[in-house]
């Protein structure tokens, strides 16, 4: 069966913009036979954000990046990107710009809104969240700093090198001489081991065998052992309760104390009252005196008795 000239021109040129179209979708980073629906954001700094970038969503390819242009009205970057039908992304979802642009890592990475929302529609916003920079992106820009360091200490590693060079080169350096030392106290310390090996050997047998014997004395007398810990336990318990009660007089001896101080009772009184003690003083004279009186002249006092009131 022949084809006329028209129709082969017409299916070659099917074929052309099929290629053409897959090829488009391929170079975009389009799914080829997965239908995807667009959304965009806007951002202040694209951070090397180019189209056929990926789009992810916890760390899986969801989409890819279709456009990347800068808005002079209002001083941001348009970027338009693809989403695949299966996903859908829910009103108060957020996108940021990450990675790294000199090793082409740059992406979209997708954080989902609740999931009870309504869907974004197609051609809707994501707003983007400004997460300040990686670690990669930080180290990036820090690494003059950090190379600027490394050189000052590579420099002065150098210098410690060269110095220590000069003081192995120099017979009389102290360097030299403690090198020396350590090798002759390095030689003798060999030399003692070596020579008292024997004596090292059966101090080792004599540790051993007491090793030995404590162990065996151990399990032989774990009766006693066991016993001596058991007494022990009781008297420390005897002394808890003796503390305890020890502490229950102590405290009721502060109440005591406390009530005399506060002037309480007979004993408070007299500590604290100065009349009470006044009083006493001037009872106890007078009992002196009285007393005095009495045996200076008896019949005095016993003038008015009669014998049957002494007797």
């Amino acid at each position: 069966m022949k084809f006329s000239s028209e129709i082969k021109v017409g299916l070659s040129i099917i074929v052309a913009v099929i290629a053409f179209v897959l090829g488009m979708r391929f170079f975009k980073d389009v799914p080829l036979f997965k239908g995807t629906y667009p959304v965009y954001t806007q951002i202040a700094d694209a951070k090397g954000l180019i189209p056929g970038n990926p789009v992810r969503l916890n760390g899986v390819k969801v989409g890819s990046v279709g456009e990347v242009r800068y808005e002079q009205a209002n001083n941001l970057v348009h970027v338009g990107f693809r989403v695949n039908n299966d996903i859908t992304l829910p009103l108060g979802t957020t996108c940021t710009i990450t990675g790294i642009d000199a090793l082409t890592g740059v992406r979209v990475e997708l954080q989902l809104g609740p999931a009870d929302n309504e869907p974004i529609e197609p051609g809707g916003h994501v707003p983007v969240v400004e997460n300040g920079q990686d670690l990669a992106s930080s180290l990036l820009q820090r690494a003059p700093v950090i190379a600027d360091r490394v050189d000052s200490v590579l420099v002065g590693l150098e210098g410690t090198i060269v110095e220590v060079h000069a003081m192995l080169r120099e017979p009389n350096s102290d360097l030299r001489q403690s090198m020396s030392e350590l090798r002759g106290g390095a030689a003798e310390l060999g030399g003692l081991l070596r020579d008292e090996r024997d004596t090292i050997s059966r101090i080792l047998a004599n540790v051993d065998t007491v090793s030995s014997d404590l162990a065996q004395v151990t399990s032989l007398q774990g009766d006693s052992v066991a016993m001596a810990i058991s007494r022990l336990n009781t008297a420390m318990a005897s002394m808890e309760m003796t503390m305890s009660s020890l502490q229950s007089t102590t405290a009721r001896l502060d109440q005591i104390l406390l009530r005399v101080d506060e002037g309480s009772g007979t004993l408070g009184m007299l500590i604290n009252d100065p009349s009470l003690y006044v009083r006493l003083d001037s009872v106890v004279t007078n009992l002196d005196l009285l007393v005095s009186d009495f045996r200076r002249d008896p019949r005095k006092y016993l003038r008015e008795m009669k014998i049957v009131d002494i007797f």
